[in-house]
């Protein structure tokens, strides 16, 4: 191969596929500016949904709006502002009453974040266990994924869910997530309504 040293390796004579793949990755991938943290305790699914959110990639009526599919931006529920993902899942009035009622369910300081990429590094910010982080993080997450879904049955199926119903929603899916993927076996569902674990 000649005397020049051979960026394909780690150390002399050790090629590494990893090496190969990021730096393939980094020539054919779009950079995404993203701090967003996968959690092993809720689906892929709602991973993806989350890191799309934190990207303001969900579709929405902005979106739709700037590729002229529909006239109107705006959000059908409280109809004075634009919808994009941040608004969706964060800064609409039935939103806010949602992100309220779950840190008054989870004990949890009163906290504000604008978009969702910050909303999901509030977890770190608070005097926790590292396990208790994770568990605040994942229901972040559910709670994403259910304002999501709430937005859709809304906007797509006229069904419209009480507050009370989406925190039900939030708080059976993350239980039932964090439970069976965090191996949390001994977690009781009595415990779980009320926080004490």
């Amino acid at each position: 191969m000649g005397a020049a040293p051979n960026s394909w390796f780690n150390d002399p004579g050790f090629f590494d596929t990893k090496d190969a793949r990021t730096i393939i990755e980094s020539l054919i991938l779009p950079a995404y500016d993203s701090d967003f943290v996968w959690s092993s305790w809720v689906p892929v699914k709602v991973n993806v949904f989350g890191w799309r959110s934190s990207l303001d990639r969900i579709p929405c009526k902005l979106g739709l709006a700037k590729r002229n599919i529909i006239p109107d931006p705006f959000c059908q529920s409280c109809n004075s502002m634009e919808e994009d993902a941040n608004h969706i899942l964060l800064n609409c009035q039935f939103a806010r009453r949602i992100w309220s009622a779950l840190s008054i369910w989870c004990k949890l300081p009163v906290f504000a974040a604008t978009n969702v990429s910050d909303l999901l590094k509030v977890p770190n910010l608070w005097p926790l266990s590292p396990e208790k982080k994770k568990v605040i993080y994942a229901i972040f997450l559910s709670t994403l994924w259910c304002l999501w879904k709430a937005w859709n049955d809304r906007n797509f199926n006229n069904l419209f869910k009480t507050d009370r119903d989406i925190l039900g929603d939030i708080k059976s899916l993350s239980f039932l997530w964090i439970k069976t993927r965090a191996k949390m076996i001994n977690l009781k569902w009595r415990q779980w309504c009320n926080f004490l674990f």
